[in-house]
């Protein structure tokens, strides 16, 4: 029996216990087995995954290889080797509520139009409690706690990846994308660095095609949160990161926005950051110096030839 879902988890030197969880959350779907199958894609992991890391017993479970570093490059991976019509992309720290995947057949059964759709609830579980002078700065760790669904066909509903479920044959003009515009492949995860973007170019592709997205709360997550990731330094990369992520993304959407400020411009916006309050002038800094790594990283690949 073909399968109706795909689950493609992606990971790069998992932390065994974390992935060991993620799995037993498999293991306890309401969706019958033969109904799913499942491909963890080790995206050179060091050292490798053993092949049986898949959900023990499992009929339609396998661990595949990627070799090229990068999470959308391992989505692609997954992508390539899936034979359900619907992809669920799980991070190898998210444990899926029982009901999830059975969930997410239910809204795309009722839904032709949808393209795209994401969990509404994604709820932390810290390892070491958070400093209560970080916790404003959470929110970049993917955690959700939507009070209703959320739909829309413009860019204004935009499922983040921990989760994100997917229509496979539309994803097809995403990994073209990938594998030809020079664009697609800077931002985003790649091994030890935090570059994000690849999630919402995703989606923004779909949506660009004409189909739907949408945020449903009865798909949850629980997302497993080490200790480090709560950390100032943490944190700071992440804002940095994000201020170099989005920039790009907009570049790769051709946003006016990315376009090379002026002098006066970048040495107005930096005395602003100046008069801010420490605490959010360490935040903003950061992400202001993302933001000047994103374009020069921009002015490079402006230089080199389409492929």
């Amino acid at each position: 029996m073909t399968p109706e879902i795909t689950v493609v988890i992606c990971t790069f030197n998992p932390r065994p216990d974390y992935l060991a969880r993620v799995l037993d959350s498999l293991r306890t779907q309401t969706l019958p087995t033969e109904r799913w199958e499942l491909i963890l894609v080790d995206n050179a992991s060091t050292p490798p995954l053993a092949p049986d890391r898949a959900v023990p017993g499992h009929p339609q479970g396998r661990v595949i290889v990627e070799p090229k570093p990068g999470l959308a490059w391992a989505r692609k991976c997954g992508h390539t080797h899936a034979r359900g019509s619907l992809l669920v992309y799980l991070d190898d720290d998210t444990v899926a509520a029982p009901e999830f995947l059975a969930r997410a057949v239910r809204h795309f059964t009722a839904d032709p139009d949808l393209g795209c759709a994401g969990p509404g609830r994604i709820i932390p579980e810290f390892e070491v409690e958070p400093d209560p002078a970080e916790r404003r700065h959470l929110h970049m760790l993917a955690l959700l706690d939507l009070a209703g669904d959320r739909r829309s066909t413009a860019f204004d509903v935009i499922p983040p990846g921990a989760g994100l479920v997917c229509r496979r044959s539309l994803l097809d003009p995403y990994f073209h994308l990938l594998s030809h515009d020079a664009r697609r492949s800077a931002f985003g995860t790649k091994g030890g660095t935090l570059f994000r973007g690849e999630d919402s170019d995703m989606v923004m592709t779909v949506l660009s095609k004409g189909a739907a997205s949408a945020q449903f709360i009865d798909l949850e997550l629980r997302h497993l949160i080490p200790g480090f990731r709560v950390t100032p330094e943490y944190l700071l990369r992440l804002t940095r990161a994000n201020g170099a992520s989005s920039l790009l993304l907009k570049w790769a959407w051709h946003n006016p926005a990315a376009a090379p400020r002026p002098l006066l411009r970048r040495t107005l916006d930096l005395a602003r950051l100046l008069l801010l309050p420490r605490e959010s002038r360490r935040y903003a800094l950061a992400f202001w110096q993302g933001e000047h790594e994103a374009r020069t990283l921009m002015r490079r690949l402006a230089r080199e030839p389409r492929s």
